[in-house]
């Protein structure tokens, strides 16, 4: 019996000189070889071929390389007698390399049947899209050389290897097997199926039906397939484009094994709805293939199982043109899903995530540098190359208020991708129990950038555990992030660039709205720093009513209420919008926070304009509120500064300034104050005679809504509101003493309203009573029953700006309420429920405020 001896002819070409130098540059920065670790080979022996491709990088200043020099595709042409029996290379493979990936590995397996002086292998290159058509190059040799043996020399290794008898390994097709013709006692079977060779071995113990692809049976025998692959052309697909697919496809999802890989090739495959479950480790791949259909994963069967997948999902084109709603991938009832490299075309969803009503039935999901939109396509209109969502993960419950949502998805991974044609939004989720959003890029130009149906690049809505980290985020439609019943979430380091293009009244960079989730109403406990927000049609960033304990802080605001790309409800394709609003028609803050918001805290926060840091309802709130510490801007709530003026006119001008010093020898009246921003607190400081401010109710409204004399060293603060002045704080009275009179000889006397005055001693009730004008300081003792006090009508205790003031306060340890009944802090009553409890209210002619109290 003849061996082989293996001698490696290695070609290094770097310089080509033949008619391939169009397709291929005159310097190859990859250098190819042939190897093999086989010495001495018998026939029908299995040995394998490693090709090696490296990247070697030619520095510019040496020689210039073609952009494209770094990519390849490989054909073998091999002896004759060589058959195929494994590996991972197959003819047009290939890949490009870069100083980040410099290598890359494929092995062929196979043997040799008949005997020849020589069998040479020889390895072909030639560009990224190359086929048949195409002009290689050599860049590899192999070369096995016989020599005879002599199978008596028993002390040569040589020999005995040479004097094995080689097995019979039968090559035949599919049906040739099953005919069990020409199969008797074989334990290998090489299977000649679509041009390529598979490993068939028998199996005595299996009892698996056969299924025409991974187990074939050849009377009592089964062979199973030795391989770990498998491709839709096995099945019966065509791959063509035009055959509807999916009966094979399917097929080949219901009879793929556990831990295998379905390799879809190069094809364009199209089906309709396929669907994998009950499997695990599958692997779905495909580099240069095309579908055009929808993949569920897991069961639509809500009551189903949650079933652990583990499955794969990479190296894919999903086009779903003229597919109506079409979702590329659906998720239902599974987990450990990971989508990697997949690009999306026309389609309304990417990756899809049914609703259902069991709670969360799919978890742990990775969607990792996927593609949206094919920019590269001229011949498909912009507007028709992306899809709405890259991720939509629906709900049963996704309609305001929310009352009652699930979360439907926990565990969720958004990061590394590019959406360039995203229409409405990239991520839009309702429900979700964690979910971190890192390191995309997300557009918002749905096309056409003047697109009526943009919304936000991120909108969840009843989530917690929520990271927003590092995302180019650019041209949304509203809010560029909105957050609505969230809590537990980081926002950071995202630079947001031209929010609210479609309508200024949803301008902003991040909007956090509606408290927490359904069962924590209140609290948010989140963190929103070091966001560059530029060109916010309305405002940076809004946390609206009901969101508690967030930190904002480091936050850079760039021109709020900046119009250069604010097109407003305009057409739909490019050219002038047919309706632009006023973008001046509504107010615009680098940061704005609701007035009734508990312990949030701005810190470090900067605005470039010369606008305003703060709004004028989240100024005054700092009552038990909101905290403000080194925030810094050009101009706003925070500026300082000081004008003087000598009351020349009625009207004074106090831009730039933050205190205005009143010089007027002669006295005068203030009437109209300009140049001050809304947000702004400005302080009149009165350093002559008397001076009158104008109360008149609407663009100037003082306390007790009266005019205010500021006497000689008084000051007056006064908060600029978008529709004008009101009072903050006085150092002076509201009424002064007689010029004959010093303070130290004024006599003191209790306080009087409409000329009674009002007894400082307290009275004691034990039922039900009605506070009269008279009354001042009364207690209650409710030991036998409630007890409903009746505040007098405000009004009537209210004269001269002065109103009279109550004391009520509940004695006794019993557990009957003290009710106050009136109109007190826009509430109708207010109750003394523990022992001591006190309220003071004062009226204020429309109801009464609480100005004072203890609780124990």
């Amino acid at each position: 019996m003849a061996k082989y001896l293996l001698t490696l002819l290695l070609v290094d070409l770097f310089l080509f000189t033949n008619d391939f130098a169009a397709a291929v540059p005159k310097i190859d920065p990859i250098k190819f070889s042939l190897s093999t670790t086989a010495t001495h080979l018998q026939l029908n022996q299995e040995f394998e071929i490693i090709i090696k491709a490296e990247y070697q990088y030619v520095s510019p200043n040496i020689a210039f390389v073609l952009k494209d020099a770094n990519s390849f595709r490989l054909k073998l042409v091999v002896p004759d007698g060589f058959v195929k029996t494994g590996g991972d290379y197959y003819d047009y493979i290939g890949t490009e390399l870069t100083r980040s990936k410099p290598q890359a590995l494929f092995r062929l397996k196979g043997k040799l049947t008949s005997e020849k002086s020589n069998a040479t292998f020889e390895l072909l290159r030639s560009h990224r899209n190359a086929d048949s058509q195409s002009t290689f190059i050599a860049v590899g040799r192999l070369t096995f050389n016989v020599e005879q043996v002599e199978p008596n020399k028993e002390n040569s290794s040589d020999a005995k290897i040479a004097s094995v008898t080689p097995g019979f390994v039968p090559y035949m097709t599919i049906p040739q097997l099953q005919s069990g013709t020409f199969v008797d006692t074989a334990k290998v079977v090489l299977i000649d199926y679509n041009s390529r060779v598979f490993t068939y071995r028998y199996d005595s113990t299996s009892t698996a039906t056969d299924d025409g692809v991974t187990v074939l049976t050849s009377g009592s025998r089964r062979y199973i397939l030795n391989s770990d692959v498998v491709t839709p052309r096995m099945y019966g697909a065509r791959g063509d484009g035009l055959t509807d697919d999916t009966e094979a496809i399917q097929q080949m999802l219901d009879k793929v094994q556990n831990n295998t890989t379905i390799d879809f090739q190069e094809g364009t495959y199209l089906f309709t709805t396929v669907t994998l479950k009950n499997k695990l480790g599958i692997t779905i791949t495909g580099k240069g293939a095309v579908l055009k259909g929808q993949l569920a994963i897991g069961s639509s069967v809500s009551t189903d199982p949650m079933f652990e997948y583990s499955a794969r999902i990479q190296d894919l084109t999903f086009d779903l043109t003229g597919i109506s709603g079409g979702k590329a991938i659906i998720l239902a009832n599974a987990r450990d899903v990971h989508i990697n490299n997949v690009k999306f075309l026309q389609a309304d969803a990417g990756v899809y995530v049914r609703p259902f009503s069991k709670g969360i039935h799919v978890t742990t999901v990775y969607v990792t540098n996927c593609k949206v939109g094919n920019v590269a396509n001229a011949s498909i209109p912009v507007l028709d190359r992306g899809i709405n969502y890259l991720l939509y993960i629906d709900n049963p419950i996704k309609t305001a208020p929310y009352t009652g949502m699930l979360f439907q998805a926990a565990d969720f991974h958004v990061n590394n991708n590019l959406n360039i044609h995203c229409k409405i939004a990239n991520v839009k989720a309702f429900g979700i129990d964690g979910i971190e959003i890192n390191s995309n890029t997300f557009f918002l130009n749905g096309g056409y950038y003047q697109s009526q149906v943009k919304e936000q690049n991120i909108h969840i809505v009843g989530t917690t555990w929520t990271t927003i980290l590092g995302n180019d985020l650019f041209e949304a439609g509203y809010e560029s992030i909105l957050l609505e019943k969230s809590a537990n979430y980081t926002i950071s380091n995202n630079p947001i660039a031209w929010p609210g293009q479609r309508d200024v009244n949803r301008g902003y960079g991040i909007k956090i709205t509606g408290g927490g989730l359904p069962a924590e109403p209140t609290y948010s406990n989140s963190v929103i720093t070091q966001n560059v927000i530029t060109l916010p049609t309305r405002s940076g960033i809004l946390i609206d009513e009901g969101v508690n304990y967030v930190i904002v802080g480091n936050n850079e605001i760039v021109s709020p209420g900046n119009r250069s790309h604010y097109y407003g409800t305009g057409t739909a394709s490019m050219g002038a919008p047919s309706v632009v609003p006023d973008i001046d028609s509504v107010p615009h803050y680098a940061i704005e926070n609701d007035d009734d918001n508990l312990g949030n805290l701005f810190i470090g926060n900067h605005c470039n304009e010369k606008s305003y840091l703060f709004p004028v309802k989240e100024s005054v709130n700092i009552y038990k509120r909101s905290r403000h510490f080194s925030n810094l801007n050009l101009g706003g709530l925070f500026g300082s500064g000081a004008a003087s003026t000598d009351l020349s006119s009625s009207t004074i001008d106090a831009s730039n300034a933050r205190m205005i010093v009143v010089n007027a020898s002669n006295g005068g009246t203030i009437t109209t104050i300009n140049g001050v921003q809304p947000g702004d607190l400005l302080t009149i400081y009165n350093t002559s005679n008397e001076v009158t401010l104008t109360n008149n109710n609407s663009t100037m409204l003082l306390y007790g809504a009266t005019d205010a004399k500021i006497p000689f060293r008084g000051t007056l603060t006064l908060l600029k509101q978008v529709d004008g002045f009101k009072e903050v704080s006085r150092t002076f009275g509201f009424s002064t003493l007689e010029a004959t009179e010093t303070l130290k000889n004024k006599t003191l006397t209790s306080p009087t309203v409409n000329g009674v005055r009002l007894p400082i001693n307290q009275v004691t009730k034990t039922a039900n009573y009605t506070v009269t004008a008279a009354d001042y300081s009364i207690v209650f003792n409710s030991t036998t029953g409630v007890i409903n006090v009746t505040l007098p009508d405000p009004a009537t205790v209210y004269a001269n700006g002065a109103g009279a003031v109550f004391i009520l306060k509940k004695l006794d340890n019993s557990a009957n309420t003290v009710n106050v009944v009136g109109t007190i802090d826009n509430a109708t009553n207010y109750p003394l429920v523990s022992q001591n409890q006190s309220v003071t209210v004062q009226s204020n002619g429309v109801g009464y405020k609480i100005i004072g109290g203890y609780k124990p």
